[in-house]
């Protein structure tokens, strides 16, 4: 009979963290430049009005792994390093973007009142919609809101920002009483 005690042979017990560890996940991208490029690619779809899923798949990721994986490449210091500096470049730097949000959260609107279809008064009154979104916005900056996609046990994702702003539509056409 073999004697299999690791102890008496000299040899070290594992870690009980060594045992468990598993293997680790392929990269996001092969290489730094790689993930640059695909960052460029990222950005360009979104400017172009295609939505984060989209704009993976446009970089190259398959469309399951896009979906499963959105937020870890997003999060990818490399994509956001490169985000960043293609912000900067543009004139967009921090202090610019929180200028325009401020500016934004604090917006006014002109509301017209008219009889028999002449304009009779005016009036500047807060942009409700508009500073609501660039507090959100600010909040969901700041980590202080959640993300706008979860994935669920189903197949695909709740967008919450369209949800909550189908809600604001509907509670604006209710009847006051």
């Amino acid at each position: 009979m073999k004697n299999y005690d690791l102890k008496k042979q000299g040899i070290p017990k594992p870690e009980i963290n060594e045992q468990l560890e598993k293997p680790k996940q392929k990269q996001l991208g092969k290489t730094k430049n790689d993930l640059r490029r695909r960052a460029r690619k990222i950005a360009n779809a979104i400017i172009e009005g295609k939505s984060e899923t989209e704009a993976l798949k446009c970089a190259g990721y398959s469309a399951s792994y896009a979906l499963t994986r959105k937020k870890e490449i997003l999060n990818n210091p490399h994509i956001t390093k490169t985000f960043a500096s293609i912000l900067d470049a543009a004139g967009l730097t921090d202090d610019y973007l929180a200028g325009r949000i401020k500016q934004l959260a604090e917006a006014k609107e002109t509301k017209f009142f008219q009889e028999k279809g002449v304009v009779t008064e005016t009036r500047e009154v807060d942009a409700l919609g508009i500073q609501a979104d660039m507090i959100q916005f600010g909040a969901k900056l700041r980590g202080a809101y959640p993300a706008e996609t979860h994935n669920v046990n189903v197949r695909g994702s709740i967008d919450l920002f369209e949800k909550i702003k189908e809600a604001r539509e509907r509670a604006k056409k209710r009847p006051k009483d």
